[in-house]
């Protein structure tokens, strides 16, 4: 049984920039653009170009009209040098132009128009360009992220930037105000209110510019969308460095994001630990733990993390937020692969809500507690089953029993009257049947008690000994009430039955055997129907079939004892219905495609001398014809066989054609002479009996040294350093001494097959891992080492394949490569 409890949950981040008013504010996309005001006439008074006037015309949809008042009152505020109306009536004709024009017009707006030069005016323009910025990318996320990397002759056109460039500009914007922290971060959000849509964290706890600045930063470090492949491999951190205090620049390219975020944060924490607001400076740590236990899953990190909070709570515990970090840390625990972190996390949030009931980290405790606590099951059972087995699987959780109906349904009945490709009874027939039908059958089952909170597995024995198909519905409760908020009803169909249909297709039938599923003997004498479904003009069983001493029986769909079209096999689903006695059983999905009987072949094999050529060259090649398949499978050569071979150049025009026949072995030879003229690239050799070969024709320069990498000397190991040797020689046997030689080494994860079977995923690009260069020696021979670096726990049965490509430039300009 699932219940909905509420939670009392806190937003990202202490404040947003506020895009109200006109319908923008995220993650909401943009509104359609709305019709100009036909006659802005009326705004052209500079004695209506007010506030209030631009409000009226704003809940007036009127925003061409609205734009060009706030114009005028910007225009007015930056003559008066007024900067807080100056910086109020960017930030609004701003929010106008993008509702007018689009999100791309306001990077434009913003870089074009002057700004007020106080730092104020500067700080709110900063933050609100870039969340601009932010919201413009996740309400068109999908478009953006389509886009290439082009030069553009207008570097302020907005549809041509990637999500890396509006990601850096958001940055960008958000690092100028970092940077004026000490000078304004002091300043209590209200200071800018105007401008800031307040979130629901007290303002003791984020309360100041540099904590929205600060958060704001954070969230936006925190998009692993706009991270670099490189940068998801988090193996490479230490976690116990983030940790610990972190510096690092906002516009290192080097740093990652993470080791960024953790810096912002350590700058924040120990800002706020200076000032003696404690409760902020807790929060900042939390802030950081969150976003480095989301970001790491191994659980050897995820320890670490658990454990720095669990070491700082205990001397917090005079504060009310301690009760924020109690949550934090229950949460942490109950991702815990443990048996026992269900129990720990609920005695952690337990102590939480005791102490602190009524602030919010209480409240969230207590949610904590409920989600724990709170009784769940889910039902699980055979599509058919013998009577008094064990057909129901039971999950459950917190649940000491649960009450049972089975409610019988007449299967051949409902397959005469029913317009739907759901031949079973579907979860919207439930509440009618406990509503309104008697139950065949009603029990209850005893759950074993669940004391570390998990799900646990009961198998359940239907008391049903007459066969025929049931619904089986569950619930909490005796009365099977649903609606309460402390019940949900499940259902599952059960088909009591000992006869089990086995059935395949073979050619141009469907073959269907009659068991039974206690001994698996064949059932003689059983009915067996074959239905074609019809949602338009309703299910019939055009054939019934009885079934021989074999328990046998077959359906042709094809040729003159066709039980039905081919069109109609072909358009409709099928099914089968079996009769034995009370036994009933069915098969609802019987796939419709035939498998054609094997047929038997005439092809040839092609060779040629080799593989390259050039104009002018002879190509040797040779034929060898072969027959036979069909439902033995049995291939043989094709002796004395008449064929034709061609050669086809790289645009598909017949070059020259030869007639052979094959001699007592099957085989044939001959040879070609590729022309000069023709369009280089591939061509091929090709025979009449379907088969060819592909060659490729260039005007080469023969080669006169080759390039080979050796065997390692010693195992290579993940993570440990590996050096490779590589041998460069001319064909006539001397070393090549002189020269460059350039190397790479890439990597690309193998998965186990059956990974997609739970949902199991991981990065199986190609990635580059290590290049450099080389130098020759004496001998030919030369040194490449690197380390094949991978994140080993990720997964045991995760593996990795490395290449290692070396290209070598003689003193000749001649490269080869191994």
């Amino acid at each position: 049984m699932r219940t909905t409890r509420s939670r009392a949950v806190l937003g990202g981040s202490s404040v947003v920039i506020m895009l109200l008013g006109l319908g923008m504010g995220p993650p909401q996309r943009p509104p359609a653009r709305p019709r100009p005001s036909p006659s802005p006439t009326a705004v052209s008074r500079p004695a209506d170009a007010t506030w209030e006037e631009a409000d009226r015309l704003v809940g007036e949809q009127k925003y061409e009209a609205a734009a060009a008042v706030v114009a005028q009152i910007r225009a007015r505020a930056q003559a008066r040098g007024d900067e807080d109306q100056w910086t109020r009536a960017l930030v609004r004709e701003a929010q106008l132009r993008s509702a007018l024009h689009g999100y791309e017009t306001v990077v434009r707006f913003l870089r074009e128009t002057p700004w007020p030069p106080g730092p104020a005016g500067h700080a709110v323009l900063d933050l609100f360009h870039g969340q601009t910025l932010v919201n413009y990318l996740q309400a068109y996320s999908y478009e953006i992220r389509q886009r290439e990397r082009v030069e553009s002759k207008d570097p302020l056109d907005l549809k041509k930037w990637t999500a890396d460039e509006i990601g850096a500009e958001a940055m960008r914007a958000y690092a100028r105000v970092w940077a004026q922290r000490d000078r304004i971060g002091a300043d209590p959000i209200d200071r800018i209110g105007d401008y800031l849509q307040r979130g629901n964290y007290p303002a003791r706890v984020r309360g100041t510019v540099r904590d929205t600045v600060t958060y704001l930063i954070v969230e936006l470090l925190a998009d692993t969308a706009l991270w670099s492949p490189e940068q998801h491999e988090l193996y490479r951190l230490d976690v116990t460095a983030l940790l610990g205090p972190v510096q690092a620049g906002l516009d290192d390219p080097a740093a990652h994001p993470l080791t960024k975020l953790a810096a912002v944060l350590t700058d924040l924490e120990a800002w706020q630990a200076a000032a003696g607001r404690r409760e902020a400076a807790l929060e900042a740590r939390l802030e950081r733990l969150r976003r480095l236990h989301a970001s790491f899953t191994a659980s050897e990190d995820r320890k670490e993390i658990r454990d720095d909070l669990e070491g700082r709570l205990p001397s917090m515990r005079d504060l009310e937020w301690w009760s924020v970090g109690q949550a934090t840390l229950a949460d942490f625990v109950k991702e815990e692969d443990t048996g026992d972190a269900l129990v720990r996390a609920r005695a952690l949030a337990l102590a939480g809500a005791a102490a602190y009931p009524q602030s919010i980290g209480g409240r969230q405790c207590r949610a904590i507690v409920a989600a724990i606590e709170a009784p769940a099951y889910q039902l699980t059972a055979m599509n058919l089953d013998g009577p008094g087995q064990r057909s129901i699987e039971v999950e459950h959780a917190n649940l000491p029993r649960l009450f049972f109906r089975a409610y019988a349904v007449d299967l051949a009945d409902r397959m005469r009257m029913s317009r739907d490709y759901n031949l079973l009874p579907a979860w919207q027939e439930v509440p009618k049947l406990v509503e309104g039908a008697r139950a065949a059958a009603e029990w209850t089952s005893e759950l074993a008690p669940t004391p570390d909170y998990r799900r646990h597995r009961t198998f359940v024995t239907p008391p049903l000994s007459r066969p025929g198909l049931y619904v089986v519905v569950g619930s909490a409760r005796a009365d099977f009430k649903r609606g309460t908020g402390s019940n949900q009803l499940q259902a599952v169909n059960l088909l009591v039955s000992d006869l089990v249909l086995v059935q395949r297709s073979t050619g141009d039938a469907i073959e269907v055997t009659a068991t039974s599923g206690r001994t698996g003997a064949p059932v003689a004498g059983t009915s067996v129907e074959l239905w074609q479904l019809d949602w338009q003009k309703g299910h019939r069983a055009p054939a019934t079939r009885t079934a021989d001493t074999d328990g046998a029986v077959r359906f042709d769909l094809t040729g003159p004892g066709a039980v039905v079209s081919t069109r109609e096999w072909q358009s409709h689903q099928l099914a089968l219905l079996a009769r034995h006695g009370e036994d009933v059983s069915l098969a609802a999905q019987v796939p419709w495609t035939i498998v054609s009987a094997p047929e038997t072949i005439h092809s040839s094999l092609v060779y040629t001398d080799r593989s390259v050529y050039r104009p002018q060259q002879k190509l040797l090649w040779k034929v060898v014809a072969y027959e036979g398949g069909g439902e033995a499978s049995r291939f043989h050569t094709s002796p004395r066989t008449s064929v034709t071979v061609q050669l086809v150049d790289a645009s598909g025009d017949v070059v020259e054609t030869k007639p052979v026949a094959t001699n007592d072995y099957g085989s044939a030879a001959g040879e070609f002479t590729i022309p000069a003229g023709r369009l280089l690239g591939r061509w091929r050799v090709r025979s009449s009996l379907r088969g060819e070969a592909m060659v490729r024709v260039e005007e080469y320069k023969r080669p006169t040294f080759e390039v080979t990498l050796l065997d390692p000397e010693q195992e290579i190991r993940l993570n440990r350093p590996a050096t490779l040797r590589g041998d460069v020689h001319y064909y006539f046997g001397l070393p090549v001494t002189t020269g460059k030689v350039t190397w790479r080494v890439t990597r690309q994860a193998v998965q186990p097959w059956w990974w997609w079977l739970w949902g199991g995923s991981f990065d199986t690009a190609t990635r580059v891992v290590a290049a450099g260069d080389a130098s020759l020696g004496a001998d030919g021979r030369f040194l490449l080492s690197f380390t094949p670096e991978a994140d080993a726990r990720a997964s045991r049965e995760l593996t990795w394949t490395y290449a290692v490509e070396a290209d070598v430039t003689d003193e000749g300009g001649e490269t080869r490569s191994a």
